[in-house]
This record gives C-alpha cells, sequence and structure tokens, in this order.
C-alpha cells in the first residue's frame, strides 16, 4: 500500500449503486498482514480484523501467486480476506484481462474462505488492495464490477489518496461497498525528506471531505505500526523501505545509525548506508524508519470523531505486527537484560561542601539492551541514608546534599552503556556515620511516555535500583 499526494482535479459523480450511510461510530478494527495467521494475544480484542490472504503476482507464465496465507487458527471471529498486488502484477494490470484476474483471485477467495469457516471463523467479505495508477482506474472499476457480480458476500477496496481527486473514480467506488483511504504514508516520491509524515491532517480533511460528498461509505486506513523511507544523500525520498526491522539495520555493518528525534506524533530514527549495494550505487543513502508515538492513534480518532463525516463507517490500524517483526516499540523487547552499578566506588573527596569536608564521589553505570528508547525525566533518583536520617537526591536541586550529575540519560537504539557521575555532598556533623545510598532508575521502552491504553503492546517500563554502603 503506497499513498501518493496529487493536485487536484475535477471530481464527477456517476455511479451505479445507491449508497448506504453507515454509522458513525463502529468498533475499531486492523490489518494482519504477516503468516501464519493464529489466535491473537488476548489483550488486543478486534471482532474484526483485514487479514492478507494472498499476493497476485506476474511472472512469464502469466498471473501466479507470490504469497497464500496459511490459517492456524482464527485471530478474531470475522475476518476479511485481503488480496494484494506485487509490482509486477502492478506493471501487467493493463495487459491481463480482467476476467482471468478475477477467475484467479476469486478461486482463492473461496478456498480459504472454506478454511475460515471449517475452523469456526466468519468471513465478512473480501478487499482488493490494488494500487493500480489513475490512468488505469476504468479497467480496475471493470475488474471490481466482475468480482462484486460473483461474490455474495461484502467488497472492500483500499485507495490511493490521488484517485479521489479524479473524476473517474467515483464510478468505480460505487461497485464496492466500502472504501478504506490511506493515511499512515503521506509522502512524494523525490520530494524532502523533511515534508514526510505518518499523517497529515489536512490532506485527510481533504479527503475524506470528498468522499463525505460522494456519499461514498469508507473506513480510514490509520497508522499503527512503523514506516520506513529511503532517501538520497540529499534528502530526497526514492521510496518506502520494506521488510527490514530497524535492529537488523542497527546491527548490519554497512549503515550507521545518525539520528532520533521526535517531530509532534511520530519519532523519526535515521541511519545512513557507509558502504554501496551490489550495483555500486547507494553510498550515503538514507533510511529512515517512522515511529507512531501512541498518542497519535488516539489523537487520529478524536480528530474524526469532531469532524463527524456522515458515511465514516470507523478506523482501520495499519496494521498488526508479526512474531519477526517485533523491534523497538513492542514489549518482546524488553528492558529484562538492563543493569546497574556503581563502577567507581563512593569514596573521601576534597573541598568544603556546605561548611562541611564530606564529598562522595562515585560513577554510576547503566547498561542498556537493544531497543532502548529513553528515559523519563528526571529519572535517576538517589536515597541517601546517614545514620536515622534520610535525603531525597534528584536531578540538580537537592536538599541538604549536592550533585553535580545530569539525571536525564538519552535515548539510544542498540547496546550500550551509559556513565553517570555521582557526587553528594554531606554536612559536616556526619563525617563519621555510615552513609548509604539508593539509586534507583526508571526506564522506558516507549517515546511517548508509557504504553497506550489502547495499545497495551506499544511500550514497556522497568525500575532498576542499586544500593551502596559508604563507611568513614
Amino acid at each position: 500500500m503506497q499513498a501518493v499526494l496529487l493536485g487536484a482535479v475535477f471530481l464527477g459523480a456517476v455511479g451505479c449503486r445507491s449508497p448506504r450511510p453507515i454509522p458513525l461510530r463502529n468498533p475499531p478494527t486492523a490489518w494482519l498482514w504477516h503468516s501464519p495467521v493464529e489466535r491473537l494475544d488476548p489483550r488486543f480484542k478486534y471482532d474484526e480484523l483485514y487479514v492478507l490472504a494472498g499476493t497476485v503476482g506476474y511472472g512469464e507464465e502469466g498471473l501466479r501467486w507470490t504469497f497464500r496465507q496459511r490459517w492456524i487458527s482464527q485471530p478474531s471471529p470475522r475476518v476479511w480476506l485481503v488480496f494484494n498486488a506485487d509490482s509486477g502484477m502492478l506493471r501487467h494490470f493493463g495487459d491481463e484481462s480482467t476476467r482471468k484476474v478475477a477467475d484467479h483471485v476469486l478461486a482463492e477467495y473461496d478456498r480459504q474462505r472454506q478454511i475460515v469457516q471449517s475452523q469456526g471463523g466468519e468471513v465478512v467479505g473480501i478487499q482488493l488492495d490494488f494500487d493500480v495508477p489513475t490512468r488505469r482506474l476504468p479497467r480496475y472499476r471493470e475488474l471490481l464490477r466482475r468480482i462484486q457480480s460473483r461474490v455474495r458476500e461484502k467488497t472492500s477496496i483500499t485507495l490511493l489518496q490521488s484517485w479521489v481527486f479524479d473524476s473517474r473514480f467515483a464510478g468505480l467506488a460505487r461497485e464496492v461497498d466500502e472504501v478504506v483511504p490511506q493515511f499512515y504514508e503521506g509522502y512524494l516520491v523525490s520530494e524532502p525528506l523533511a515534508r514526510a509524515r505518518l499523517v497529515d491532517f489536512d490532506q485527510m480533511d481533504r479527503v475524506l471531505g470528498k468522499l463525505d460528498a460522494m456519499e461514498v461509505p469508507f473506513r480510514v486506513g490509520i497508522a499503527r505500526h512503523r514506516q520506513a523511507l529511503q532517501a538520497t544523500p540529499d534528502g530526497r525520498i526514492v521510496g518506502s523501505h520494506r521488510g527490514v526491522p530497524l535492529a537488523e539495520i542497527y546491527r548490519d555493518p554497512r549503515f550507521t545509525f545518525t539520528s532520533v528525534r521526535q517531530r509532534g506524533y511520530e519519532v523519526q530514527v535515521a541511519f545512513r548506508a557507509t558502504e554501496p549495494g551490489r550495483d555500486g550505487k547507494g553510498l550515503g543513502y538514507q533510511i529512515v524508519y517512522f515511529y507512531p508515538d501512541p498518542a497519535l492513534h488516539e489523537a487520529t480518532e478524536l480528530w474524526l470523531s469532531q469532524k463527524r463525516f456522515r458515511y465514516i463507517a470507523g478506523t482501520i490500524d495499519f496494521r498488526l505486527s508479526g512474531p519477526a517483526e517485533r523491534d523497538v516499540m513492542l514489549p518482546s523487547d524488553p528492558l529484562g537484560s538492563a543493569s546497574m552499578r556503581v563502577s567507581k566506588p563512593l569514596r573521601d573527596g576534597s573541598g568544603l561542601v556546605d561548611g562541611g569536608p564530606i564529598l562522595l564521589n562515585g560513577q554510576l553505570e547503566v547498561s542498556l539492551p537493544p531497543g532502548y528508547a529513553g528515559l523519563a525525566p528526571d529519572a535517576l533518583v538517589a536515597h541517601v541514608r546517614i545514620g536515622a536520617g534520610e535525603l531525597l537526591v534528584w536531578g540538580e536541586g537537592l536538599p541538604n546534599a549536592k550533585t553535580e550529575s545530569s539525571t536525564r540519560i538519552p535515548g539510544h537504539f542498540g547496546p550500550h552503556t551509559v556513565r553517570v557521575p555521582i557526587r553528594i555532598g554531606l554536612p559536616k556533623d556526619q563525617a563519621d556515620k555510615p552513609v548509604e545510598v539508593s539509586f534507583q532508575v526508571e526506564l522506558s521502552s516507549t517515546f511517548g511516555g508509557g504504553a497506550s491504553s489502547k495499545n497495551p503492546s506499544s511500550g514497556a517500563r522497568q525500575s532498576l535500583a542499586k544500593r551502596v554502603i559508604w563507611m568513614p
């Protein structure tokens, strides 16, 4: 699925099926793209899912399947079977008979529908995810008409945002029961990387406003999963980068990590190629991963509810991560391997602090696993116990004691160690008493400050503790 934003042209309204308004609020659903399909983690409470059932390809012998779904068990009570087209099929879309394409797709649809039903599931309908060029919309409409006439269940299509502004789209949209514009890859090939966003609310308003005016029932595809883009050394977008998790890029010696930054509701993690590819090209090219902040999903739903489009059926999350895709944003990469120790023991220093001769120096080491994303502000807390008294030490302002250490430790994406200098000044009258220092660090693997209530897998938190005793 790619979203390509183009200029608007006159939109005509031509239809063959009467529109059916759908209630504004429906339970959220999601696309499931991985294989094999099996029962979901119970934390994900989806009553309906759009499952990738097959990918239509094109080879020397014509139509073929480059992917077919395997079903172990049902992920939800109701499913849509989704069929997409690879780049080879899209290149030959104008050459192949729409009758042959319909026969090819529907034979597989019937086969997998029987599998789902044999496992106790219900097939809601079929969805086509064919990103055909805009000039091929009339031919795509012909294919949809053939499929719709032979399917008892509902029919759905994903759509590129540019289609909505073409006069031929209205007729195509009325061949199906719903359309799903994709709002999770807002970019143009060759435009500056700095303009790329996971969600462009202004563009969303334009596209959904067109659909609503046409009285076309629609769901809204919104970002839940990471996306990645390739860009030239000077920052011009080349296209999407698919199939390689961030953790693999981090370990690949041909790439170097360059930056991580948060922009609004998303976090961008950038790498640069240090070696050319097999074709001798690509040196200096960038790969940038876009991760949605957990707040992005809630902000999008709030925006949609405020707009109150008449023909909106709900939202579809793109997409549920597969077991092999669990990298920096999911709890399967927990902080369980993080550790903390005092690498330089607390000891007497020199100089006077608050009129006293005691200055404790040390160094705290926090070792972090791959996938670590950041610390909460003022995350390093030290409890200093002097005899029967106790001092709480945090930040740079300390009651009755001082520290020169900075408590904000920056985020990173690979295994590494952060070293924090510790300097604690004690009153003179405490010089002859043991000092116990307990350090605590709050770690987080999310960018947005914790897991979203609607997406419990979006983050993980951990507290580390270390206790040391200084003897006079």
